[in-house]
């Protein structure tokens, strides 16, 4: 429960709010005993539902994580990364060895000679 209203120039404000609100309320015995009983019934009706709800959660995550085990078990996924890091690594030490080697041709052909 909020303490503010709207005052006359449309704002939002505290100025004259109650601070405190007390309220006298008789309720009988029985009445009493089914709110209780009804608030019960809420609160296993809730911890059923977050029980299920986890319990779904659970199998997702089992699910998830045996496909995943697949994935890796099989090489899915991580065969292409480790072809291409091959390939790319290959290529990349090919490159540095033929740029080596001109530079090292370069400078025997017009220093050395």
């Amino acid at each position: 429960m909020h303490n503010e209203f709207l005052n006359t120039n449309g704002s939002w404000g505290q100025e004259d709010a109650p601070t405190k609100l007390k309220v006298t309320v008789n309720v009988s015995d029985a009445d009493w005993q089914r709110m209780q009983e009804l608030h019960n019934q809420w609160m296993v009706q809730e911890k059923q539902n977050l029980a299920d709800k986890h319990k779904q959660q659970e199998v997702l995550w089992q699910k998830q994580s045996h496909r995943l085990t697949d994935i890796v078990r099989n090489n899915e996924g991580v065969w292409l990364s480790t072809k291409i890091l091959y390939i790319v690594g290959s290529l990349s030490l090919l490159s540095i060895i033929t740029i080596v080697l001109e530079i090292a041709f370069y400078v025997y052909f017009h220093w050395i000679l």
